[in-house]
C-alpha cells in the first residue's frame, strides 16, 4: 500500500492529535460519564473524523478491505439487537446512544482496515497510543507531586489519588495498565526499538511512572491488569532477549520501590474505597436473582437502573445492615451482568459471537507469544470491564479496545481487499459522518459550560440557560435544571398548570432515572396542588427506594418545607 494518498496523511495528523492533544482535554464540568465528561465529546468528534478518512480512502484506491472478523462482529451486532423486539421493553430510546457507540466502533475498525497498514506502521500507530499514556503519565505525576490546594483542576490533594484526564482514578489506573502492555509489547515485536534512543526513553518512561502511578492509584482494577500483563510479557522477553526482560524488569521494580517510598493513603477515603468489592458481590446476587424473571430477552434495554433499584429495594424486602446502593446506580460494574439483566441470554450470546470473532483472529497470527502478546494488550481493558464500566466513563478506553482488536485482525493476515467501483455511496456516508458528529459535540461542548457555570453560580440566572444551542448530549441534566425552573416559578406564581406539568415530567423521568431529588421536588409540587394522597405515595417510594438520602428521609407532608436536595 503506497503511502502517497493525502487520505493515509491526514490520518496520520488526526490521528496524532486526538492522541497526543484531544485525548487531554479538560474542561471543568459536573462529573458522571458518556458525553457528561467534555474529554469523552471531544474524543467522539475525532473518532468521526477518522471514520471519515478510512472510508473515503477506499474511494481513492477502489478497493474495500475486509474480513471474517468483520463478520462476525457484524453477526454479534445483529444478535445484540434482537432485545429491541421485547414487547415488555419500556427504556428502548434510552439504549440508542450504547448502541450508537457500538456501531462507531465497528465503523472504527472497519475504517482502519482499509489502510492496509504494514507491520512498521502498525507499531509507529501504537507508539503514538504510548505517547498518549506518557502524556497521561505526566498528569498524573504533576497531581501527586505539584498541585497545591484550590488548585484550578479542582484535584483533592488530602485524598491524592491521581486520576490524569479521566477525573475517576480507577479508570486512569487501567489506562496506566494498557501502557505498561504497550510498552512490552512493542519491546519485544518491533525490531527498530534496538536503535531508536527516543523509543527506548518513552518505553523506560513509561514502565517507570505507571508502574509508580498504579500503586499510588490503589485500584485493583489496574493493579491486577498491570499483573495480568505482567505474567503474559515477562515470560516472553525473558524467552525472547533476557536483557530486554532485566531492562523492563528492573523499571518495574524501581517504580514499585520508589512508589513504596511516596506511598500516600487517605485513611478514611481508602476503607471506603476497598468496601468496592463488597457492592459489587450484592449487585451481581441481585442481578442473577433478576434474571430467572427474564432469562431470554431481559427487562430491557436502557432499564437497569429503575429495574434494579426497584427490585432491590421492593416493598417487603427485609432491610440489610450495610446498604451498597447510593444515590444513582446505572451498572452492576460488570460488562456481562448489565447485558444480561438488560437483553437476557440473546445478548450474552451477541457478546460471545464477538468474543468467537476476536477470539478466531488470534488464533490466526504466527504463534503463540504472538497471539499471547496481542491477548495481553486488551486484558486490562477486558478485566477492568469486569468489575466496573471503564468504555462508559472514556472514549478513550474504547478507542484503544477497538484498535486492539483491528491490530489482532491486521496480524492475522486474513484481511481480504476486494474490487469496489461503487463509491459515490460511500463518498457521501464519509462526509456525513464527521459532518454531523462534530457539530453535535462541539455544541455539546459549549452545553456543557453553561450549565456548568449554572450550577456553580449561586444566584442563578434562569436567562442563562437560554444560551444552549445544542441541550442533545446534556440532555437529562438540561431537563433537570430547565424543570427546577419551572417549579421555582410556578410554585411562585400558584401556576396550577405549570405544577401539573412538572408532576408530569417528574413521573416520567422517575421511570427512567430514579433520583431522589426529583422525589423529593414531586412531593413538593404535589404538596402545593393539595394532592396529598399521591404526595404520600411518593414520598414513601422515594424513602424506600434511597433510604440513604437524608434529606428524603427527614421530608414530611406535614412539614411542608420546599423541595431541597442535591442532584
Amino acid at each position: 500500500m503506497p503511502v502517497t494518498h493525502y487520505t493515509q496523511r491526514i490520518f496520520w495528523i488526526t490521528l496524532g492529535l486526538y492522541s497526543l492533544f484531544g485525548m487531554h482535554f479538560f474542561m471543568h464540568n459536573q462529573g458522571g460519564h458518556s458525553l457528561y465528561l467534555p474529554f469523552n465529546m471531544v474524543g467522539w468528534a475525532f473518532v468521526s473524523v477518522l471514520i471519515g478518512i478510512g472510508i473515503w480512502h477506499l474511494t481513492l484506491i477502489k478497493q474495500l478491505t475486509f474480513s471474517r472478523t468483520q463478520l462476525w462482529f457484524l453477526v454479534g451486532f445483529a444478535i445484540l439487537l434482537l432485545p429491541f423486539l421485547n414487547p415488555q421493553a419500556e427504556w428502548n430510546a434510552s439504549a440508542q446512544p450504547r448502541f450508537l457507540a457500538i456501531a462507531a466502533g465497528l465503523l472504527l475498525f472497519f475504517a482502519l482496515s482499509q489502510f492496509q497498514f504494514s507491520e512498521k506502521q502498525r507499531h509507529n500507530l501504537l507508539y503514538l497510543l504510548l505517547g498518549a499514556v506518557a502524556i497521561e503519565a505526566v498528569y498524573g505525576l504533576v497531581q501527586f507531586f505539584i498541585l497545591k490546594d484550590g488548585n484550578w483542576f479542582g484535584y483533592n490533594i488530602k485524598v491524592n489519588r491521581p486520576y490524569g484526564i479521566f477525573q475517576k482514578d480507577t479508570v486512569f489506573s487501567s489506562f496506566l495498565a494498557v501502557g505498561i502492555a504497550l510498552s512490552l509489547y512493542l519491546q519485544r515485536w518491533d525490531n527498530s526499538f534496538y536503535s531508536s534512543k527516543w523509543k527506548k526513553l518513552l518505553i523506560a518512561f513509561v514502565l517507570f511512572s505507571a508502574t509508580f502511578l498504579l500503586v499510588q492509584v490503589q485500584s485493583r482494577a489496574g493493579a491486577y491488569g498491570g499483573i495480568l500483563v505482567a505474567l503474559v510479557f515477562f515470560p516472553i522477553l525473558w524467552m525472547f532477549n533476557k536483557r530486554f526482560f532485566w531492562n523492563s524488569f528492573l523499571l518495574v521494580a524501581f517504580g514499585l520501590f520508589f512508589a513504596l517510598m511516596f506511598f500516600h493513603s487517605a485513611r478514611g477515603e481508602t476503607e471506603s474505597y476497598y468496601m468496592n468489592a463488597f457492592y459489587r458481590i450484592v449487585y451481581w446476587k441481585q442481578v442473577l436473582k433478576m434474571f430467572s424473571d427474564a432469562p431470554f430477552l431481559g427487562y430491557g434495554y436502557g432499564g437497569f437502573e429503575y429495574n434494579f433499584l426497584h427490585a432491590y429495594r421492593a416493598p417487603g424486602v427485609p432491610p440489610v445492615d450495610y446498604d451498597p446502593i447510593g444515590n444513582a446506580l446505572d451498572h452492576p460494574h460488570n460488562e456481562v451482568m448489565f447485558w444480561l439483566l438488560e437483553g437476557g441470554l440473546v445478548a450474552v450470546i451477541g457478546l460471545l459471537v464477538f468474543a468467537a470473532g476476536y477470539i478466531r483472529s488470534l488464533f490466526k497470527c504466527a504463534g503463540w507469544a504472538k497471539r499471547l502478546s496481542l491477548l495481553a494488550l486488551v486484558l486490562p481493558l477486558l478485566f477492568h470491564s469486569m468489575v466496573e464500566y471503564p468504555f462508559y466513563h472514556s472514549v478513550a478506553h474504547f478507542f484503544l479496545f477497538i484498535v486492539f482488536l483491528w491490530l489482532a485482525d491486521a496480524e492475522s493476515g486474513l484481511q481480504k481487499a476486494y474490487a469496489c467501483s461503487y463509491w459515490f455511496l460511500a463518498r457521501v456516508v464519509a462526509i456525513l459522518i464527521p459532518l454531523i458528529v462534530v457539530p453535535f459535540m462541539l455544541t455539546g461542548l459549549q452545553t456543557a459550560y453553561v450549565l456548568t457555570q449554572y450550577d456553580r453560580t449561586k444566584d442563578k440566572n434562569p436567562q442563562m440557560l437560554e444560551q444552549i444551542i445544542n441541550p442533545l448530549p446534556w440532555m437529562m441534566m438540561y431537563e433537570f435544571q430547565m424543570r427546577s425552573v419551572q417549579l421555582t416559578f410556578s410554585a411562585a406564581m400558584h401556576d396550577k398548570a405549570g405544577l401539573e406539568s412538572y408532576v408530569e415530567w417528574a413521573k416520567a423521568f422517575l421511570h427512567n432515572t430514579p433520583r431522589a431529588v426529583v422525589y423529593s421536588r414531586l412531593v413538593y409540587a404535589l404538596q402545593l396542588l393539595n394532592d396529598k394522597e399521591q404526595a404520600q405515595f411518593w414520598l414513601d417510594e422515594g424513602k424506600r427506594v434511597f433510604p440513604r438520602a437524608e434529606f428524603l428521609q427527614k421530608m414530611s407532608l406535614s412539614a411542608g418545607s420546599a423541595a431541597s436536595g442535591t442532584k
